[in-house]
């Protein structure tokens, strides 16, 4: 019964988070959009950028991924993030964490969505908090 409780709120929660990801509703921006360099991945929803010469560290806004503990999924999301994200990207800051991170969508070269790309992969999921 527990396992279906929570299918039905992961799938209600995609539902109503993935059209945000995909430009579907329009997400609250609290600042225009700033480009950066990455210049490491941490785990599959954290990065660290520099933005004219500011080191920025970056949780992915929207989404959720295993942690580093949790192997294989952790090292396996951290490395497709690593594969996908380039070393250029553009940022729109949503908030800031209890930790001091940028809470934001993160765009590749090409202008797409990182956030909902690893959702897309399987290697993240929504997570609204």
């Amino acid at each position: 019964m527990r396992a279906r409780l929570i299918l039905f709120w992961g799938v209600a929660l995609t539902g109503l988070v993935v059209p945000w990801l995909d430009g579907g509703i329009p997400l609250p921006m609290t600042a225009t959009a700033e480009s950066c360099r990455v210049k490491s991945v941490y785990d599959g929803d954290t990065a660290t950028l520099s933005c004219n010469g500011e080191t920025i560290k970056t949780r992915f806004y929207c989404i959720d991924t295993p942690e580093m503990g949790q192997k294989p999924w952790g090292e396996q999301s951290r490395d497709h993030l690593r594969g996908i994200i380039g070393t250029e990207v553009t940022f729109k800051r949503h908030d800031t964490d209890r930790y001091g991170r940028v809470v934001a969508e993160v765009f590749d070269a090409t202008g797409q969505s990182v956030n909902l790309a690893m959702v897309r992969a399987g290697m993240a999921a929504v997570y609204v908090w």
